[in-house]
């Protein structure tokens, strides 16, 4: 059974970043080689996230999505964020049994 960071990057990580794709370029105009770069995949799979249909309700993460879509527009990194959405979706990280 997984837990923790594994469960958030195996199960949520996925659909964050296709809700991602999805914002940066229906709302910011960037291409699908820009988001792909952005973050850090193939610009095929950027294609097939684009029209996917996800089966979270992100509203109650817009501020969290927020955070990460400037930073990635900015060119930061955005690590830190995604833990921060990784305990809006009430996941137990290990790294916080620390």
């Amino acid at each position: 059974m997984q837990k923790g960071c594994e469960l958030f990057v195996g199960k949520f990580l996925p659909k964050i970043k296709a809700k991602l794709a999805q914002i940066l370029i229906k709302q910011y105009g960037l291409t699908q080689k820009d988001v792909a770069k952005a973050l850090g995949i193939s610009q095929a799979a950027v294609s097939t996230l684009r029209n996917k249909k996800l089966d979270i309700n992100f509203k109650k993460n817009t501020k969290e999505l927020n955070k990460i879509t400037k930073k990635i527009l900015d060119g930061k990194d955005y690590l830190v964020d995604l833990c921060a959405l990784c305990k809006s979706f009430k996941v137990e990280c290990a790294s916080r049994k620390r």
